[in-house]
């Protein structure tokens, strides 16, 4: 092989490496993409909680197979898992969720 022909194979074998690197890379295909955007999920039909990508709102339920999947916000006071939906406040200005667990309110937004 000649010098000439030896550089073009290498070159062409880079740009093919960082090709497949970006593809690899994003998050559509890179399973460190589809864990970036997991998130807790709980179902309002058997109380399963799971940390998992939702596909749609609401998704299915891997315990019981219903439509009752939704993302989930953790309580403040208890910690336990309560779906981000049918929150209520005084005229809808500052909504409130009940947990599940200790019958305590607080806004969603709590972490």
């Amino acid at each position: 092989m000649t010098d000439q022909r030896k550089l073009l194979v290498t070159c062409s074998l880079v740009v093919a490496a960082v090709g497949l690197l970006i593809w690899v890379a994003r998050p559509r295909h890179s399973p460190l993409g589809k864990q970036a955007v997991a998130t807790v999920c709980v179902c309002t039909a058997c109380g399963h909680e799971s940390t998992q990508t939702l596909k749609s709102m609401p998704d299915e339920c891997p315990s019981c197979h219903r439509p009752q999947l939704y993302p989930a916000v953790k309580c403040p006071y208890c910690g336990a898992a309560n779906a981000a939906v049918g929150a209520t406040g005084p005229q809808q200005r500052t909504p409130f969720l009940t947990c599940r667990s200790c019958g305590k309110q607080f806004p969603p937004r709590s972490r």
